[in-house]
């Protein structure tokens, strides 16, 4: 469905679920608007219609554009990482303040998600902390050892990282086993509808980034 400024709030998130992350920014309880057409909603909460609906249309863009078919395996180590930086970390630290923001609000509307709501923000803190090690410590560390053969501070990096994303897909497919196929605890709310769909694209996501770092990995094995 093309993304139009008479949509109703619910349609509009559930159709495309990328541009939760614009209207949640801006103060949109998307359960408490959904019944609301777009330009009513913003309104209401004194938004610029055109300037609002300009940068839902650029999520949309973005979230529609294909995966990058470059030979990956054949680019360099920094083209590579900046890659991974501006797409994939890029992504997930615009989403994790969005997937925080609808826990806080499903575990208010639905105090029974409580277990939700603490693995959630244990899962969201752990990827948080693992973006920054990696842009911190594991990156820095291979512009710095361009050899075949790791060093051990490589291979220490490596091997934190790769904790690290165990840990993450293990806690995220739990929250997905909770969302999927579900209509959410007390009923099919638009938030909790959009969270699991956003869950799936993390997922996905998240699957593309570990597959591009695996081509580091390969090539700072001894």
């Amino acid at each position: 469905m093309t993304l139009a400024r008479d949509m109703f709030i619910a349609d509009l998130v559930l159709e495309h679920s990328e541009c939760a992350r614009v209207l949640i920014a801006r103060g949109f309880d998307l359960c408490d608007v959904g019944g609301r057409r777009f330009d009513d909603a913003c309104g209401a909460l004194v938004l610029d219609p055109s300037q609002t609906f300009a940068e839902m249309l650029s999520a949309a863009r973005e979230r529609a554009a294909p995966w990058s078919e470059r030979d990956w395996p054949r680019a360099t180590t920094p083209a590579l990482v900046a890659h991974i930086i501006d797409r994939h970390h890029g992504y997930l630290r615009d989403a994790v303040p969005t997937f925080r923001a609808m826990v806080e609000h499903l575990s208010r509307a639905h105090p029974e998600s409580i277990d939700l709501h603490a693995d959630a923000a244990e899962l969201f803190d752990t990827l948080d902390a693992h973006l920054d090690y990696e842009e911190h410590t594991l990156f820095p560390a291979l512009m710095a050892h361009r050899e075949a053969a790791a060093s051990p501070t490589i291979k220490r990096a490596f091997a934190v990282s790769h904790g690290d994303h165990a840990e993450i897909e293990r806690s995220l497919g739990w929250l997905l086993e909770r969302t999927r196929g579900q209509h959410g605890l007390g009923g099919a709310c638009t938030t909790w509808r959009v969270f699991a769909r956003e869950l799936d694209h993390f997922e996905r996501d998240l699957r593309r980034h570990a597959h591009l770092e695996g081509f580091l990995l390969a090539r700072f094995s001894p």
